[in-house]
């Protein structure tokens, strides 16, 4: 991983307190330049005014998921589309009178009329390959080539063993979720700092 790899390379540096600190004012000034022209294309197209610094991140670039479609912004000029500010509570609860809620997110668990249902337990979701969720990297060609091999290797074993399906172990899952625990407390400050989300938990300060 990209954060695994910095933290090895600033303990190798000669002075790691420095080089540390400089990592984090350049990244720093990086966040508020991106942020800031974020809120100028929030200026630029949004007419409304209490709309537009409504809209506006006040907050770390990836603190949240900053990426929109083109036409997200100029949706809040048409005359049928108000936001619904929410101070920052966001969803509370759902009623059969308010306003149309749509939630595109995640799948449906519990349901007796899926298979995940009947299992009772979360699908596995190998989404292999893929450009967003299942792996990230700056450089492109590297992540498919890793990929392709990762891919080439389980179905050369699933064969060898004369298998047809192919399912994680619980062993495996638990020893993921720790390696990702371990390297996530890298951004612990980073998420500290931002505004509550799914990201840290909703404002949690532990990772636990």
């Amino acid at each position: 991983m990209v954060n695994a790899k910095m933290v090895a390379e600033t303990k190798k540096a000669a002075d790691p307190v420095a080089l540390t600190q400089t990592i984090q004012k350049e990244t720093q000034i990086a966040n508020f330049k991106n942020v800031g022209q974020i809120r100028r294309r929030v200026d630029a197209t949004v007419k409304g005014h209490k709309t537009a610094e409504a809209l506006k991140p006040w907050y770390n670039y990836m603190c949240k998921r900053s990426a929109f479609h083109n036409a997200y912004l100029p949706t809040f000029n048409r005359q049928n589309v108000t936001l619904a500010d929410t101070e920052g509570r966001g969803v509370e609860r759902i009623t059969e009178k308010g306003i149309v809620f749509i939630s595109t997110c995640g799948v449906e668990m519990g349901s007796s009329s899926t298979n995940i249902g009947k299992m009772g337990r979360v699908p596995c979701m190998a989404s292999i390959p893929s450009i967003t969720q299942s792996a990230l990297a700056p450089n492109f060609q590297h992540r498919l080539n890793e990929q392709a091999k990762h891919i080439a290797f389980f179905t050369a074993e699933t064969l060898r063993r004369g298998a047809i399906t192919v399912e994680t172990s619980q062993e495996s899952q638990d020893e993921w979720i720790r390696i990702i625990i371990r390297i996530g407390r890298l951004r612990e400050g980073f998420l500290r700092e931002c505004t509550p989300s799914y990201y840290d938990d909703e404002g949690r300060e532990d990772m636990d």
